[in-house]
C-alpha cells in the first residue's frame, strides 16, 4: 500500500518513524511519502517532501509571520498527495494543520486515518466531528480519548502512549545503576518527556 504520513513537530516525527517501522512489518511493500523529519527518513529510506525543521514555528504570533511557508506546506501535501495517490493518508498531532488537510483530502475521496489525535477536549471540543467525517479512525494515545470522540461519531481507539516505549527499558532498570551511568548524584529523578 502507499501511505502518505504528515507530521509537523518533533515528536510527532519520532512516533511517526515507530508507526512506519510497525507498518512495515505488516506490509513489506508499504511505500512512504512524508513531510516529517530525520526520524522518519531513517524509518522510511525515503526523504521528506518537506523537512520539518523548515516549519519550526509555537504559538499564534509566530504562526502570523509564517503565513508564506504554511502555504507552502499545503501546496506540497496537495500536490504530493494528488501525484502519489495515497492508499491511505495518516496525520500525526500537529492538529491545526492536520484537520484542515484530513477535510481537503476527505472531499477528494482520500482515505484518513487520524494518529495521536490532536488535543481537541482542550481545545475546541466540535472538531471532533471533522475527525469523525473525515477519517475512518482515530488512534489515541490517552485513555480517556476514544471515549471523548466517540461523542461526534468518531471511531477512535486507544493504542497506549508511544512515549512508554522509549522510557519503559529504562524504567525497569535498578535506579541506582542508571543514576551511575548517568553520573547522577543520589537524589529524585525527574522524567522531562514531550506532551504528545
Amino acid at each position: 500500500m502507499r501511505y502518505f504520513l504528515i507530521a509537523g513537530e518533533k515528536s510527532g516525527d519520532q512516533h511517526a518513524a515507530g508507526l512506519m517501522i510497525r507498518i512495515r512489518e505488516q506490509d513489506a511493500q508499504a511505500d512512504f511519502r512524508f513531510i516529517g523529519g530525520d526520524a522518519m527518513s531513517e524509518a522510511s529510506g525515503n526523504e521528506p517532501l518537506l523537512h520539518i525543521d523548515r516549519l519550526g514555528f509555537m504559538g499564534f504570533t509566530q504562526l502570523l509571520g509564517q503565513a508564506g511557508r504554511i502555504l507552502k506546506l499545503f501546496k506540497v501535501c496537495h500536490q504530493g498527495i494528488l501525484e502519489f495517490k495515497p492508499d491511505l493518508i495518516i496525520p500525526v498531532d500537529f492538529g491545526g494543520f492536520n484537520l484542515r488537510l484530513i477535510r481537503w483530502a476527505g472531499i477528494r475521496g482520500f482515505r484518513s486515518v487520524y494518529y495521536i489525535t490532536p488535543k481537541i477536549w482542550a481545545w475546541m471540543p466540535s472538531r471532533g466531528k471533522k475527525i469523525a467525517r473525515y477519517c475512518e479512525k482515530a488512534l489515541c494515545i490517552l485513555p480517556f480519548e476514544p471515549d471523548f470522540l466517540s461523542r461526534y461519531g468518531a471511531d477512535s481507539h486507544y493504542t497506549g502512549n508511544p512515549v512508554v516505549e522509549y522510557t519503559e527499558p529504562v524504567v525497569k532498570q535498578d535506579p541506582g545503576q542508571v543514576r551511575k551511568r548517568l553520573g547522577l548524584p543520589q537524589k529524585e529523578i525527574i522524567a522531562l518527556l514531550p506532551g504528545s
